[in-house]
């Protein structure tokens, strides 16, 4: 079963299909939604209440979510839902910094809706349901064709947080989509625990070094500090601005906090477990510059 909407949703779906195992996929949508599935597929609508997710969970072993951050608090009637249906193992929305460091909500006050996800899913350990909260840093071909993450590709400027020497892990969305394939594949050792997976480890001014050289111009680069970064972010999500204020929050963790984004040690273990291979950080960018471009034609 798995929340195909949105930009992860449909690389996980298509990770599923091509996967050498066989997996029976089912999707969960929202009644309104308009997003477009894959055909051969079922989709099952719902109004997220718990009488309609029971009935779609019966006889579902997995639960993959995907859910979009301002609808995190749902996961809690899922979850629920999921456990009294006999569901086995659940897969969170997480996919983002790591938030099994108790101080994630003290940059990113998002990530509390994650932690209480984590502690509605320990309740259910006792009734046999298991879970993996997958940790990646940043979503990060993603975050670089679209320039949310402080990246411009088609007027070439770019802003640098700090001194842009900074590590920080990040993995591109078809590597999200593996490692919730390859959790799925080894339920034991993945059971009841964070995974950690990552394209690259890298910098800001790695990146922005290939980006001028894959656009073949000096970019325009603009300083700034992760602190001005995240007290923006709060000033922005007490203003109901609930996108940009999880953004520049996001950014000031990213760049600022390495306890929340540098977890290379332990994205080594899991790719060993896994059998997770590291890409190329010159091909990820590469490929991003050529989509955007091509975009603009």
């Amino acid at each position: 079963m798995q929340q195909a909407g949105g930009n992860l949703g449909s690389y996980v779906v298509s990770a599923l299909r091509e996967a050498d195992t066989a997996f029976n996929i089912s999707i969960l949508a929202r009644q309104s939604s308009t997003s477009k599935f894959p055909s051969g597929i079922l989709v099952h609508r719902t109004d997220y209440s718990k009488e309609s997710l029971l009935a779609i969970f019966k006889g579902q072993d997995a639960v993959v979510s995907t859910i979009a951050t301002d609808s995190l608090a749902v996961q809690q009637t899922i979850i629920d839902a999921a456990a009294e249906a006999g569901v086995k193992r659940f897969i969170p929305s997480e996919y983002g910094i790591d938030t099994s460091n108790s101080t994630a909500p003290d940059y990113v006050p998002d990530t509390k809706l994650k932690q209480d996800v984590h502690a509605r899913l320990r309740t259910k350990e006792s009734l046999g349901m298991s879970w993996t909260a997958i940790i990646v840093g940043v979503w990060f071909d993603w975050g670089i064709g679209t320039g949310i993450m402080s990246w411009d590709i088609p007027n070439r400027k770019a802003v640098i947080y700090n001194t842009g020497d900074e590590h920080y892990c990040g993995a591109n969305l078809e590597r999200i989509a593996e490692g919730i394939v390859k959790t799925l594949q080894r339920p034991e050792e993945t059971k009841n625990q964070f995974v950690y997976v990552r394209s690259h480890r890298t910098t800001q001014n790695e990146v922005i070094a290939l980006l001028e050289k894959f656009t073949g111009v000096k970019w325009e680069i603009e300083k700034a500090r992760t602190e001005e970064a995240t007290a923006k972010g709060k000033r922005l999500l007490k203003e109901g601005d609930d996108l940009f204020g999880l953004v520049y929050t996001v950014l000031g963790a990213l760049y600022g906090v390495p306890s929340l984004s540098d977890f290379e040690e332990k994205a080594q273990y899991w790719s060993k477990k896994l059998d997770i291979e590291k890409e190329d950080l010159e091909e990820t960018v590469r490929r991003v510059v050529e989509e955007v471009e091509a975009r603009k034609q």
